[in-house]
């Protein structure tokens, strides 16, 4: 068998390229499209729930002498059954997620130590469910 030509294996190499760059794109966009798409919601939901908070947050102080279920204290969020009223601070939450994102891109270590130390400022907000 003979070995193949400089310009037979800069063919398959062209061949490779042509044929899976578009595909990868692709997933680069579909990928894109999605991380857009939840940022929106994020930025709605985040924006929604730290509006509520503070809206609550000063009207409880109000209700509190009325009902048990109200704690108040100084220094920190009130509670309603347990519930902390504590701001969601949004762009902690998000900095955290997008600092390990930028690790794993090798971003530059100024920009991750950045955003690591903005995410660890990000309070425990109240969820049904369990977060990571």
């Amino acid at each position: 068998m003979t070995e193949p030509s400089d310009g037979d294996r800069a063919n398959l190499l062209c061949d490779e390229i042509a044929r899976l760059l578009p595909a990868l794109g692709d997933d680069v966009a579909d990928a894109v499209e999605a991380l857009e798409s939840a940022l929106e919601s994020y930025v709605s939901a985040a924006a929604q729930y730290d509006a509520c908070v503070h809206d609550w947050a000063l009207g409880v102080p109000r209700v509190a002498v009325r009902t048990p279920r109200v704690v108040v204290e100084r220094f920190r969020a009130p509670t309603v059954d347990g519930l902390s009223l504590r701001q969601l601070r949004p762009e902690a939450r998000l900095a955290h997620l997008v600092g390990c994102a930028m690790a794993q891109l090798r971003a530059p270590v100024y920009v991750v130590a950045d955003l690591q130390q903005l995410g660890d400022a990000a309070p425990d907000f109240v969820t049904s469910r369990r977060i990571p």
